[in-house]
Parts: structure tokens; C-alpha cells; sequence
């Protein structure tokens, strides 16, 4: 994810929750495996992915949600 913010940064805010402090939010959007990346649009979850992305991969994840 360092690797592709900079590229990203005035179009997607990227954040990390840590769901031992914060065992609501992993509810709330049923993490159950770490990492899982959750992509949000207008407070709504649109696309999800549970496990190690290479950046290319998340960048193309990016990509093609910022299309939809």
C-alpha cells in the first residue's frame, strides 16, 4: 500500500484499522482475516478483498473501481 499511495493520494484515502483496538469495526464489516481490504464509495463498501495484494494488483483493484 506505500508503495501506489503517493499515486493515489488526491483521489483515495487509504487508512488501517487495528481490530484488536477496535473489535467493532471488524464486526461491523465482518473481517476475519487479516489483511482484508475493504474499498468504500460514498460510505458504502463496493469491493473487498481478504488477503496479501501486490500493489500492481491493488492498483488494477483501483483502478477499476474508480470506473464503476
Amino acid at each position: 500500500m506505500r508503495a501506489i499511495a503517493p499515486a493515489w493520494k488526491d483521489r483515495v484515502r487509504f487508512e488501517k484499522i487495528d481490530t484488536e483496538e477496535h473489535p467493532a469495526v471488524a464486526d461491523a464489516y465482518q473481517v476475519h482475516k487479516l489483511p482484508t481490504l475493504i474499498l468504500f464509495r460514498g460510505g458504502q463498501p463496493v469491493d473487498r478483498y481478504e488477503g496479501l495484494l501486490s500493489g500492481q494488483d491493488l492498483d488494477m483493484r483501483l483502478r477499476a473501481n474508480m470506473m464503476k
